[in-house]
């Protein structure tokens, strides 16, 4: 450009100052860029945006994002972020039935059919074993979500509910100027009102559909060699000789069952529930910033009683131990003496039960036995395996320990 104006007769001196500008204008818009582009970096900063091991674990495991927040507040840049980084995603959004040549067209008495579309999207994306769907919609009441934690419940799809970080996703001055739909301030004032928060039953690390198989094919397999090798193993679990299947069919477990295995890092219990610490737990920094991140844990090994049959796990990292809350581990009187227990001694995975017993006996008879193991009261000696130890303690309580930990790969979530 430059060249052509000293053609045309513009003085030296002109030109030069083009020359100087030119370059110092680029370099400001590549500032405002770099600006711009930090200034998202912030608001994404989420682990399964940023963690490679994460990432790396969520494209070949099922996980439903579900969007939340009102127009404005940044859920589809959140989208348009997940979409770069898992390729394979499939976007469900009630806005896309909109969309006619590139043109979004809203018709308020069609809300009705766009959701449904956004729906039939979503389940075609599981019959499809699409490994990561996100659901783009604002998702603002519970009931809103309930079609999709359903199938996501189904379909053994883990849930992560992803909320924009962005300073003024409560601000309905700055999402009416931001969205891009034009929906006014006192329409964005209402849902800002109306947002329902959304507390899960509880927390946990979930293994994925793999490796929950691996570990049933484990299980299964060291208590065939234990009732098939072990003298007495059968009948000081249960009470009386029996075969091997007669023994797995006790634990429903003569068939993989349909499922994905899960450590509980903390009960939280319904919207009524009076348990303490709830809502401390769950808007916690340490939980806020792990929600939605793999994380490795270790199979140490089992235990075995008349009641449940539960992988013991140890959870290796110092953010995995901040985020296990267990106040039962230091005492819950349900033991005669009120022994505590170093934190995460209870974490596991409630591989069977006995008919009629609740899994949550598996945290109960593991606590017993780490009681046991610190008193030292055994019924008979520790028999050695070729890939571990039982050891016998109370009747009808029994813990198996490995040889070698078995590393696995989780997703910390809420369910």
């Amino acid at each position: 450009m430059c060249i052509y104006m000293y053609k045309e007769g513009f003085p030296k001196s002109v030109c030069m100052a083009e020359e100087t500008i030119e370059p110092v204008v680029n370099s400001l818009v590549t500032a405002v860029a770099e600006v711009r582009i930090s200034v998202e970096e912030q608001f994404l900063d989420f682990p399964f945006l940023k963690d490679e091991k994460t990432i790396s674990y969520i494209k070949t495991s099922k996980t439903m994002f579900i969007m939340r927040g009102v127009p404005g507040s940044g859920k589809s840049t959140i989208a348009r972020a997940l979409q770069q980084v898992y390729p394979s995603a499939v976007i469900c959004s009630a806005d896309n039935y909109f969309m006619k040549e590139n043109e979004y067209n809203y018709r308020a008495d069609d809300l009705g059919s766009a959701h449904k579309f956004c729906q039939e999207k979503a389940v075609e994306a599981v019959k499809n074993d699409t490994n990561v769907i996100v659901i783009d919609n604002t998702n603002v009441k519970r009931w809103e979500m309930k079609f999709y934690l359903d199938l996501a419940r189904q379909q053994l799809y883990r849930v992560v509910l992803v909320q924009p970080h962005t300073d003024w996703k409560d601000d309905p001055k700055v999402l009416s100027s931001r969205n891009s739909h034009d929906v006014d301030e006192t329409t964005i004032r209402k849902k800002i009102k109306a947002f329902e928060e959304y507390v899960p039953f509880y927390y946990a690390w979930f293994l994925n559909k793999e490796n929950s198989a691996m570990v049933y094919n484990k299980c299964y397999e060291t208590l065939t060699h234990c009732v098939e090798n072990v003298p007495n193993f059968c009948s000081f679990v249960l009470g009386n000789v029996c075969s091997t299947r007669k023994f797995l069919e006790y634990f429903k477990l003569v068939e993989i069952p349909d499922t994905v295995y899960h450590c509980t890092s903390k009960f939280l219990g319904g919207p009524k529930s009076d348990i303490m610490g709830r809502l401390d737990y769950h808007n916690s920094k340490h939980v806020q910033a792990a929600y939605g991140k793999s994380f490795p844990i270790l199979m140490t090994g089992m235990i075995v009683t008349s009641s449940v049959v539960a992988v013991r796990i140890k959870l290796p990292s110092e953010e995995s131990l901040q985020l296990i809350d267990k106040p039962e581990e230091n005492s819950d009187g349900w033991f005669k003496s009120k022994v505590r227990h170093q934190k995460g001694s209870s974490a596991h995975l409630t591989i069977a039960t006995a008919d009629g017993v609740p899994a949550k006996y598996s945290n109960s008879d593991l606590l017993a036995i780490c009681e046991m193991e610190k008193t030292g009261s055994v019924s008979a000696p520790p028999h050695k395996l070729s890939f571990g130890v039982v050891n016998f303690w109370d009747r009808y309580y029994c813990s198996i320990s490995f040889d070698e930990h078995v590393e696995m790969n989780s997703l910390f979530c809420g369910s």
